[in-house]
Parts: C-alpha cells; sequence; structure tokens
C-alpha cells in the first residue's frame, strides 16, 4: 500500500467491484482496513460484497461500522436496510429505509425498497404509495412500475399487473425481470399462450434466471406441455437459493402425470423448506383427497383461502363452525367456489340441521330453485342481499371437514335434490311421448376455471355418440361452449330456455342417462339419482380419486376416466361401446 494512496487504492478496488472482479476487490477492500480501519468507503463496499454473496449478516456488521464512522450518509442506511430485507429482517429494514428518507427525501432507491418491504409485510396500500412516489422521482426509471406490477399479481389483479409489467418494459425492452414476470402475470390472467414468449425472452437476456424458469414452466403446465414444463422446473429447483415453489409446482405437474408418489414427495420438500406456503399446503390437500387420505386432507383444504384458489374468505366476525351441536342458535352456510360444488356438499345440508338449531343458506341465484327445499333449510338467501343475524357460519366446502368425514361416512344416499314437478311435467309434454334412449350431453365447463383446459372438450369429439342407433341426445350445455350445438342438427337444443338449475333438473328427469364431462351437470344428474357417466381428465378433480370406475358420492354415476393425458379420443371410443350396449337393453333395464 506504500506506492499507492488510500485513495486511489479504493478508485482501484471499485473498479474491480464494478467489474464483477469481486475476489480483487475484497482484497483490497481488507488492505485498506488494515491500514485505516474506520475508512467508510472500503467497510461499506466490503459490506455490499458480502450482500452480494449472501452473507447477510457479515454486510450488516460491515454497514453498521461505516454508519458509526458517516451517520448522516443516507447510501448507508439505504443499503443496511437491503442486508435487513435479506435477511428477513422486514421492520429493521423499514427502519433504516426512514432513516435514508429522513437523510434525502428524494432517495429512490430507499423510497423504492421501502415499498418492496412494506409488500413485502402485506401493507399494500402503503407499498403502493411508495411505488408511485418512486416512480415520480425517476419516471424513467422501470423498476417502480415492475413493482407495482408486482402488487397487482398480489392483489389477484393480473390484467392491471400486465399492463404495468409493459409499462416496464417501454422503458427498458432489456428488462429480463420484467419480461419474466410479464408472463407470470399473462399465465394468471388465463393467457397461457401469450405467456411464453415473454418468459423465453427473459431467459435469452439472463439464462440462469431461476424465477423465469419457473414461470416457464407454469404456463406450460396450465397448456397440457408437461414434458416441455418439466426440466424448466429442475433449472428453478437446483438455481434457487430456497425453491420452495419450484418443488411445489413440481408436485403439482407430477400430480398431472399420475406420478403420486413423486408428487408427494415434491410437496413435502416444498413444505420443508417453507412450512407456511398456503400453495404447497392447497396442492397437498387436492393429492391427498384424491388418494382418499380424507382424515388428513380436510384440514389442508382450509388453506385454499390463503393460496388465493377460492377468492377472498369471508371476513365474519361470527366463529366457523366446526361440527359441534348448535342448539337455539342459527348458522349461515354459504357456497363458495362452483355451481357444481355447491350441488356436490348440498348433501351435508340436512346433517348440519340434524344438529340443533336454524340453518339459513346462501348462494347464487342460479341454485335458489334446487336448493332452497333442503330438508332442515330455515331460510334462503341469494348472494349479495343483507344477512340476517346469524352465530355460527360454515363455508359449504368445508362441510365434510366439520363431519369428519372419510370414504367410509360418505353421505352418499340419492336423491338429495329433487326436480320441481311441475318442471318435470313440462318438458316431458315437449318430449312428445318420445320412445327412444334419451340421453343428455354436457361437454364444456366454465371458461375461467383454471383447469377448464383439461376438463373440456369440444362438441365435435362426441360425434362417435351422436351416430349411436336408437339414441336421441339432448343439449344440456350453457355457456360459451353451448355455441358448438349449432353444428350438430341431431342434438336437440333446448338450453336456451334452462334459466337455472330447477329447469336443467326438470329436463334430466325425463331422460335415461346423462354423460357429461366434469362440470355442475353431472353433480346434479348424480345429486338427483340419474344414471350419469362422467368423463374424467386423466388429472382428476379430487372428488373422483385416481382409479376405478365408480364414484364414492354419487352410487349412479360412472366414471370413464383417459388413459393417457388429453386423450379424450380414447374415453369417447369406450363410452360409445357402452352407450351402444345400453341403448340396445330393454326398456324396463332403463330406469
Amino acid at each position: 500500500m506504500a506506492t499507492v494512496t488510500i485513495q486511489q487504492a479504493l478508485q482501484m478496488a471499485f473498479g474491480h467491484h464494478q467489474a464483477g472482479r469481486l475476489a480483487e476487490a475484497e482484497s483490497i477492500y481488507r488492505q485498506i482496513l488494515a491500514v485505516e480501519p474506520r475508512n467508510a468507503d472500503a467497510l461499506h463496499l466490503l459490506g455490499l460484497i458480502a450482500h452480494l454473496t449472501g452473507q447477510h449478516e457479515v454486510a450488516m456488521d460491515l454497514i453498521s461500522q461505516a454508519i458509526a464512522v458517516q451517520p448522516a450518509w443516507p447510501m448507508l442506511h439505504g443499503n443496511l436496510g437491503e442486508a435487513c430485507r435479506a435477511l428477513g429482517r422486514i421492520e429493521e429494514a423499514i427502519g433504516h429505509y426512514r432513516r435514508a428518507l429522513a437523510l434525502e427525501p428524494r432517495f429512490f432507491d430507499a423510497r423504492n425498497n421501502l415499498g418492496i418491504a412494506f409488500l413485502t409485510r402485506g401493507d399494500l396500500a402503503t407499498a403502493e404509495a411508495c411505488f408511485a412516489e418512486a416512480h415520480a422521482l425517476e419516471p424513467g426509471n422501470p423498476r417502480p412500475l415492475n413493482n407495482l406490477g408486482g402488487l397487482r399479481l398480489k392483489q389477484g389483479r393480473f390484467e392491471e399487473a400486465v399492463t404495468f409489467f409493459k409499462r416496464a418494459l417501454a422503458l427498458d425492452p432489456a428488462y429480463a425481470e420484467a419480461h419474466s414476470n410479464l408472463g407470470h402475470a399473462l399465465e394468471k390472467a388465463g393467457r397461457a399462450e401469450e405467456a411464453i414468449a415473454p418468459c423465453e425472452r427473459a431467459l435469452e437476456l439472463r439464462p440462469d434466471y431461476a424465477e423465469a424458469c419457473n414461470h416457464l414452466g407454469n404456463a406450460l403446465q396450465v397448456l397440457g406441455r408437461l414434458a416441455e414444463a418439466l426440466p424448466f422446473y429442475e433449472r428453478a429447483v437446483a438455481l434457487l437459493p430456497n425453491p420452495a415453489e419450484a418443488h411445489n409446482n413440481l408436485g403439482s405437474l407430477f400430480f398431472q402425470q399420475g406420478r403420486y408418489a413423486e408428487a408427494r414427495a415434491s410437496i413435502r420438500r416444498a413444505l420443508e423448506l417453507e412450512p407456511q406456503s398456503a400453495g404447497a399446503h392447497w396442492n397437498q390437500a387436492l393429492l391427498l383427497l384424491a388418494l382418499g387420505e380424507f382424515e388428513q386432507g380436510w384440514p389442508e383444504y382450509e388453506w385454499r383461502w390463503l393460496s388465493l384458489q377460492c377468492g377472498d374468505q369471508r371476513p365474519f366476525a361470527q366463529p366457523q363452525w366446526k361440527g359441534e351441536a348448535f342448539e337455539g342458535r342459527t348458522i349461515l352456510l354459504h357456497a363458495e367456489q362452483g355451481w357444481g360444488d355447491s350441488l356436490h356438499m348440498a348433501r351435508y345440508v340436512p346433517m348440519v340441521a340434524a344438529r340443533g338449531g336454524k340453518v339459513l343458506l346462501e348462494g347464487p341465484p342460479e341454485l335458489r330453485e334446487m336448493l332452497r327445499a333442503l330438508p332442515g333449510v330455515e331460510r334462503w338467501i341469494t348472494r349479495g342481499e343483507a344477512l340476517p343475524d346469524f352465530a355460527l357460519h360454515c363455508p359449504v366446502m368445508s362441510l365434510p371437514l366439520a363431519f369428519g368425514t372419510v370414504r367410509e361416512t360418505i353421505p352418499a344416499a340419492v336423491p338429495y335434490l329433487a326436480a320441481p314437478a311441475e318442471k318435470v311435467s313440462h318438458w316431458r309434454a315437449r318430449m312428445g311421448g318420445e320412445e327412444r334412449f334419451k340421453v343428455g350431453l354436457a361437454w364444456g365447463g366454465r371458461p375461467s376455471h383454471k383447469g377448464d383446459r383439461q376438463r373440456s372438450m369440444a362438441l365435435r369429439l362426441l360425434e362417435p355418440l351422436l351416430a349411436t342407433e336408437g339414441v336421441r341426445f339432448f343439449s344440456l350445455q350453457k355457456g360459451p361452449p353451448a355455441e358448438q350445438a349449432r353444428a350438430f342438427p341431431v342434438l336437440c337444443d333446448w338450453t336456451a330456455e334452462l334459466a337455472d338449475f330447477s329447469d336443467t333438473a326438470g329436463l334430466i328427469g325425463n331422460l335415461d342417462l346423462v354423460i357429461a364431462v366434469d362440470t355442475a351437470v353431472a353433480h346434479l344428474a348424480g345429486a338427483l339419482g340419474k344414471p350419469v357417466w362422467t368423463l374424467i381428465p386423466f388429472a382428476p378433480d379430487w372428488r373422483w380419486g385416481v382409479e376405478g370406475g365408480e364414484s364414492a358420492w354419487y352410487p349412479t354415476m360412472r366414471l370413464f376416466r383417459q388413459p393417457r393425458e388429453g386423450d379424450w379420443a380414447g374415453v369417447v371410443a369406450e363410452v360409445a361401446a357402452a352407450l351402444g350396449a345400453r341403448a340396445l337393453e330393454p326398456r324396463l333395464y332403463r330406469s
């Protein structure tokens, strides 16, 4: 050090630092400190190297020493906040960022990083204000816009997130993180095809970008391109310092491939790394329930709210019912998720009433006529109406947990719903004494459902059924997929007259058989005790189990499973053969 000054040595070290030659820079910083132990620049920059190499405790110590020398230097407080945040010490980080801003209110990095800390803490409103202020300080900097997109992702406002990420990329087209985040937001918004290109662009810019690997794997998995998704998840696991999310995604992929032991191991590993991972608990619930391990699965299913799989949990002040007797009190049972889930869980409503109090049942208007007459229902409330007083509440999908349902105790007696007699008579008259074997068809679910790509099919795939001799087919399909019926005149389509599920139930009451993909129609037919053949994707919904042709929930239901991922042709061929045999049976056996 005798031939150069301290300042010259600092400049030399900083040159190595900026060029990424961290070992060379660290060596010179330490030589400076051996001569001048209280050199704030060397302490600070050595602390930054420690932070960059994951030694965050060391970074905190070195930067704190620099602050003791230069307490009014805002950058030191801001970078100490970064080291704290990396260690998960969010409150300390917030304090250091605020100290930096007190010294320099226009300190962009501190303002932006303060927003990230509040976002991590879950204080979204304050985080948003910080990002907006950072954007105002540097309108040409894409980072606050990227962070606002991340905030919208956390809120589940995916299309708004897409807009922010695109604005960030307009400022910096080479911003790999924004490309990766854009892909993530597009996938979450149901635009998985569009998500692939930005994820691939992120990996072009940063080949070892673990988050982009994970996001690309997600998009490919949603599209059913499982073999392509697998190596990206494996890369994410190898690259991420905490690969809990990637392990969880691997578990989901293995489940879809029918590799249940590997799915269990991956999800378990995710929970070992991150015990409070709501997404991993949710996937574990789906796996356990699908495997029939109900006792362990129902408690895990309660994580659905935190995993953002089922919308927002209702913020009731009243406690959630756990199955206890409630004589003299009133309970509110409220629908959640889809129509099929409500029809599936309606079997529990009389069981709740038998525990002693008054039962209020809340649900969507489409189910009013079908569910309000359930035994024990004191009053039906259409969702959105003012709620009367009640002492307890329970979401309908939590009822199996409340009753401790295991496979042997599933309340499977049918019918537990009945079509209104006048509607059955109406459709009987419309059919005009039709003597042929009458089959109702439903081929598509709700397009916004996350798994709809796997569970729904195009009507044209059912053409082998429509050619069956001696059968008259009736459409039971509502929603956008119903438009496909126009191309098949052989299919009787009165669905424009089906205003709600009671109308559909009346029509089903006149049919010999219902054939449906996994939608509310299958649940309705099963609840009515009607013979129903349900077409199941290779990766089934949990309630159908992972094997077998019978349903534990509906005695009159027969399950037809895809033999391979996406193989509807194989399923339809099996159904067509079974239908041909069934249609030829004597009428006596068609009930």
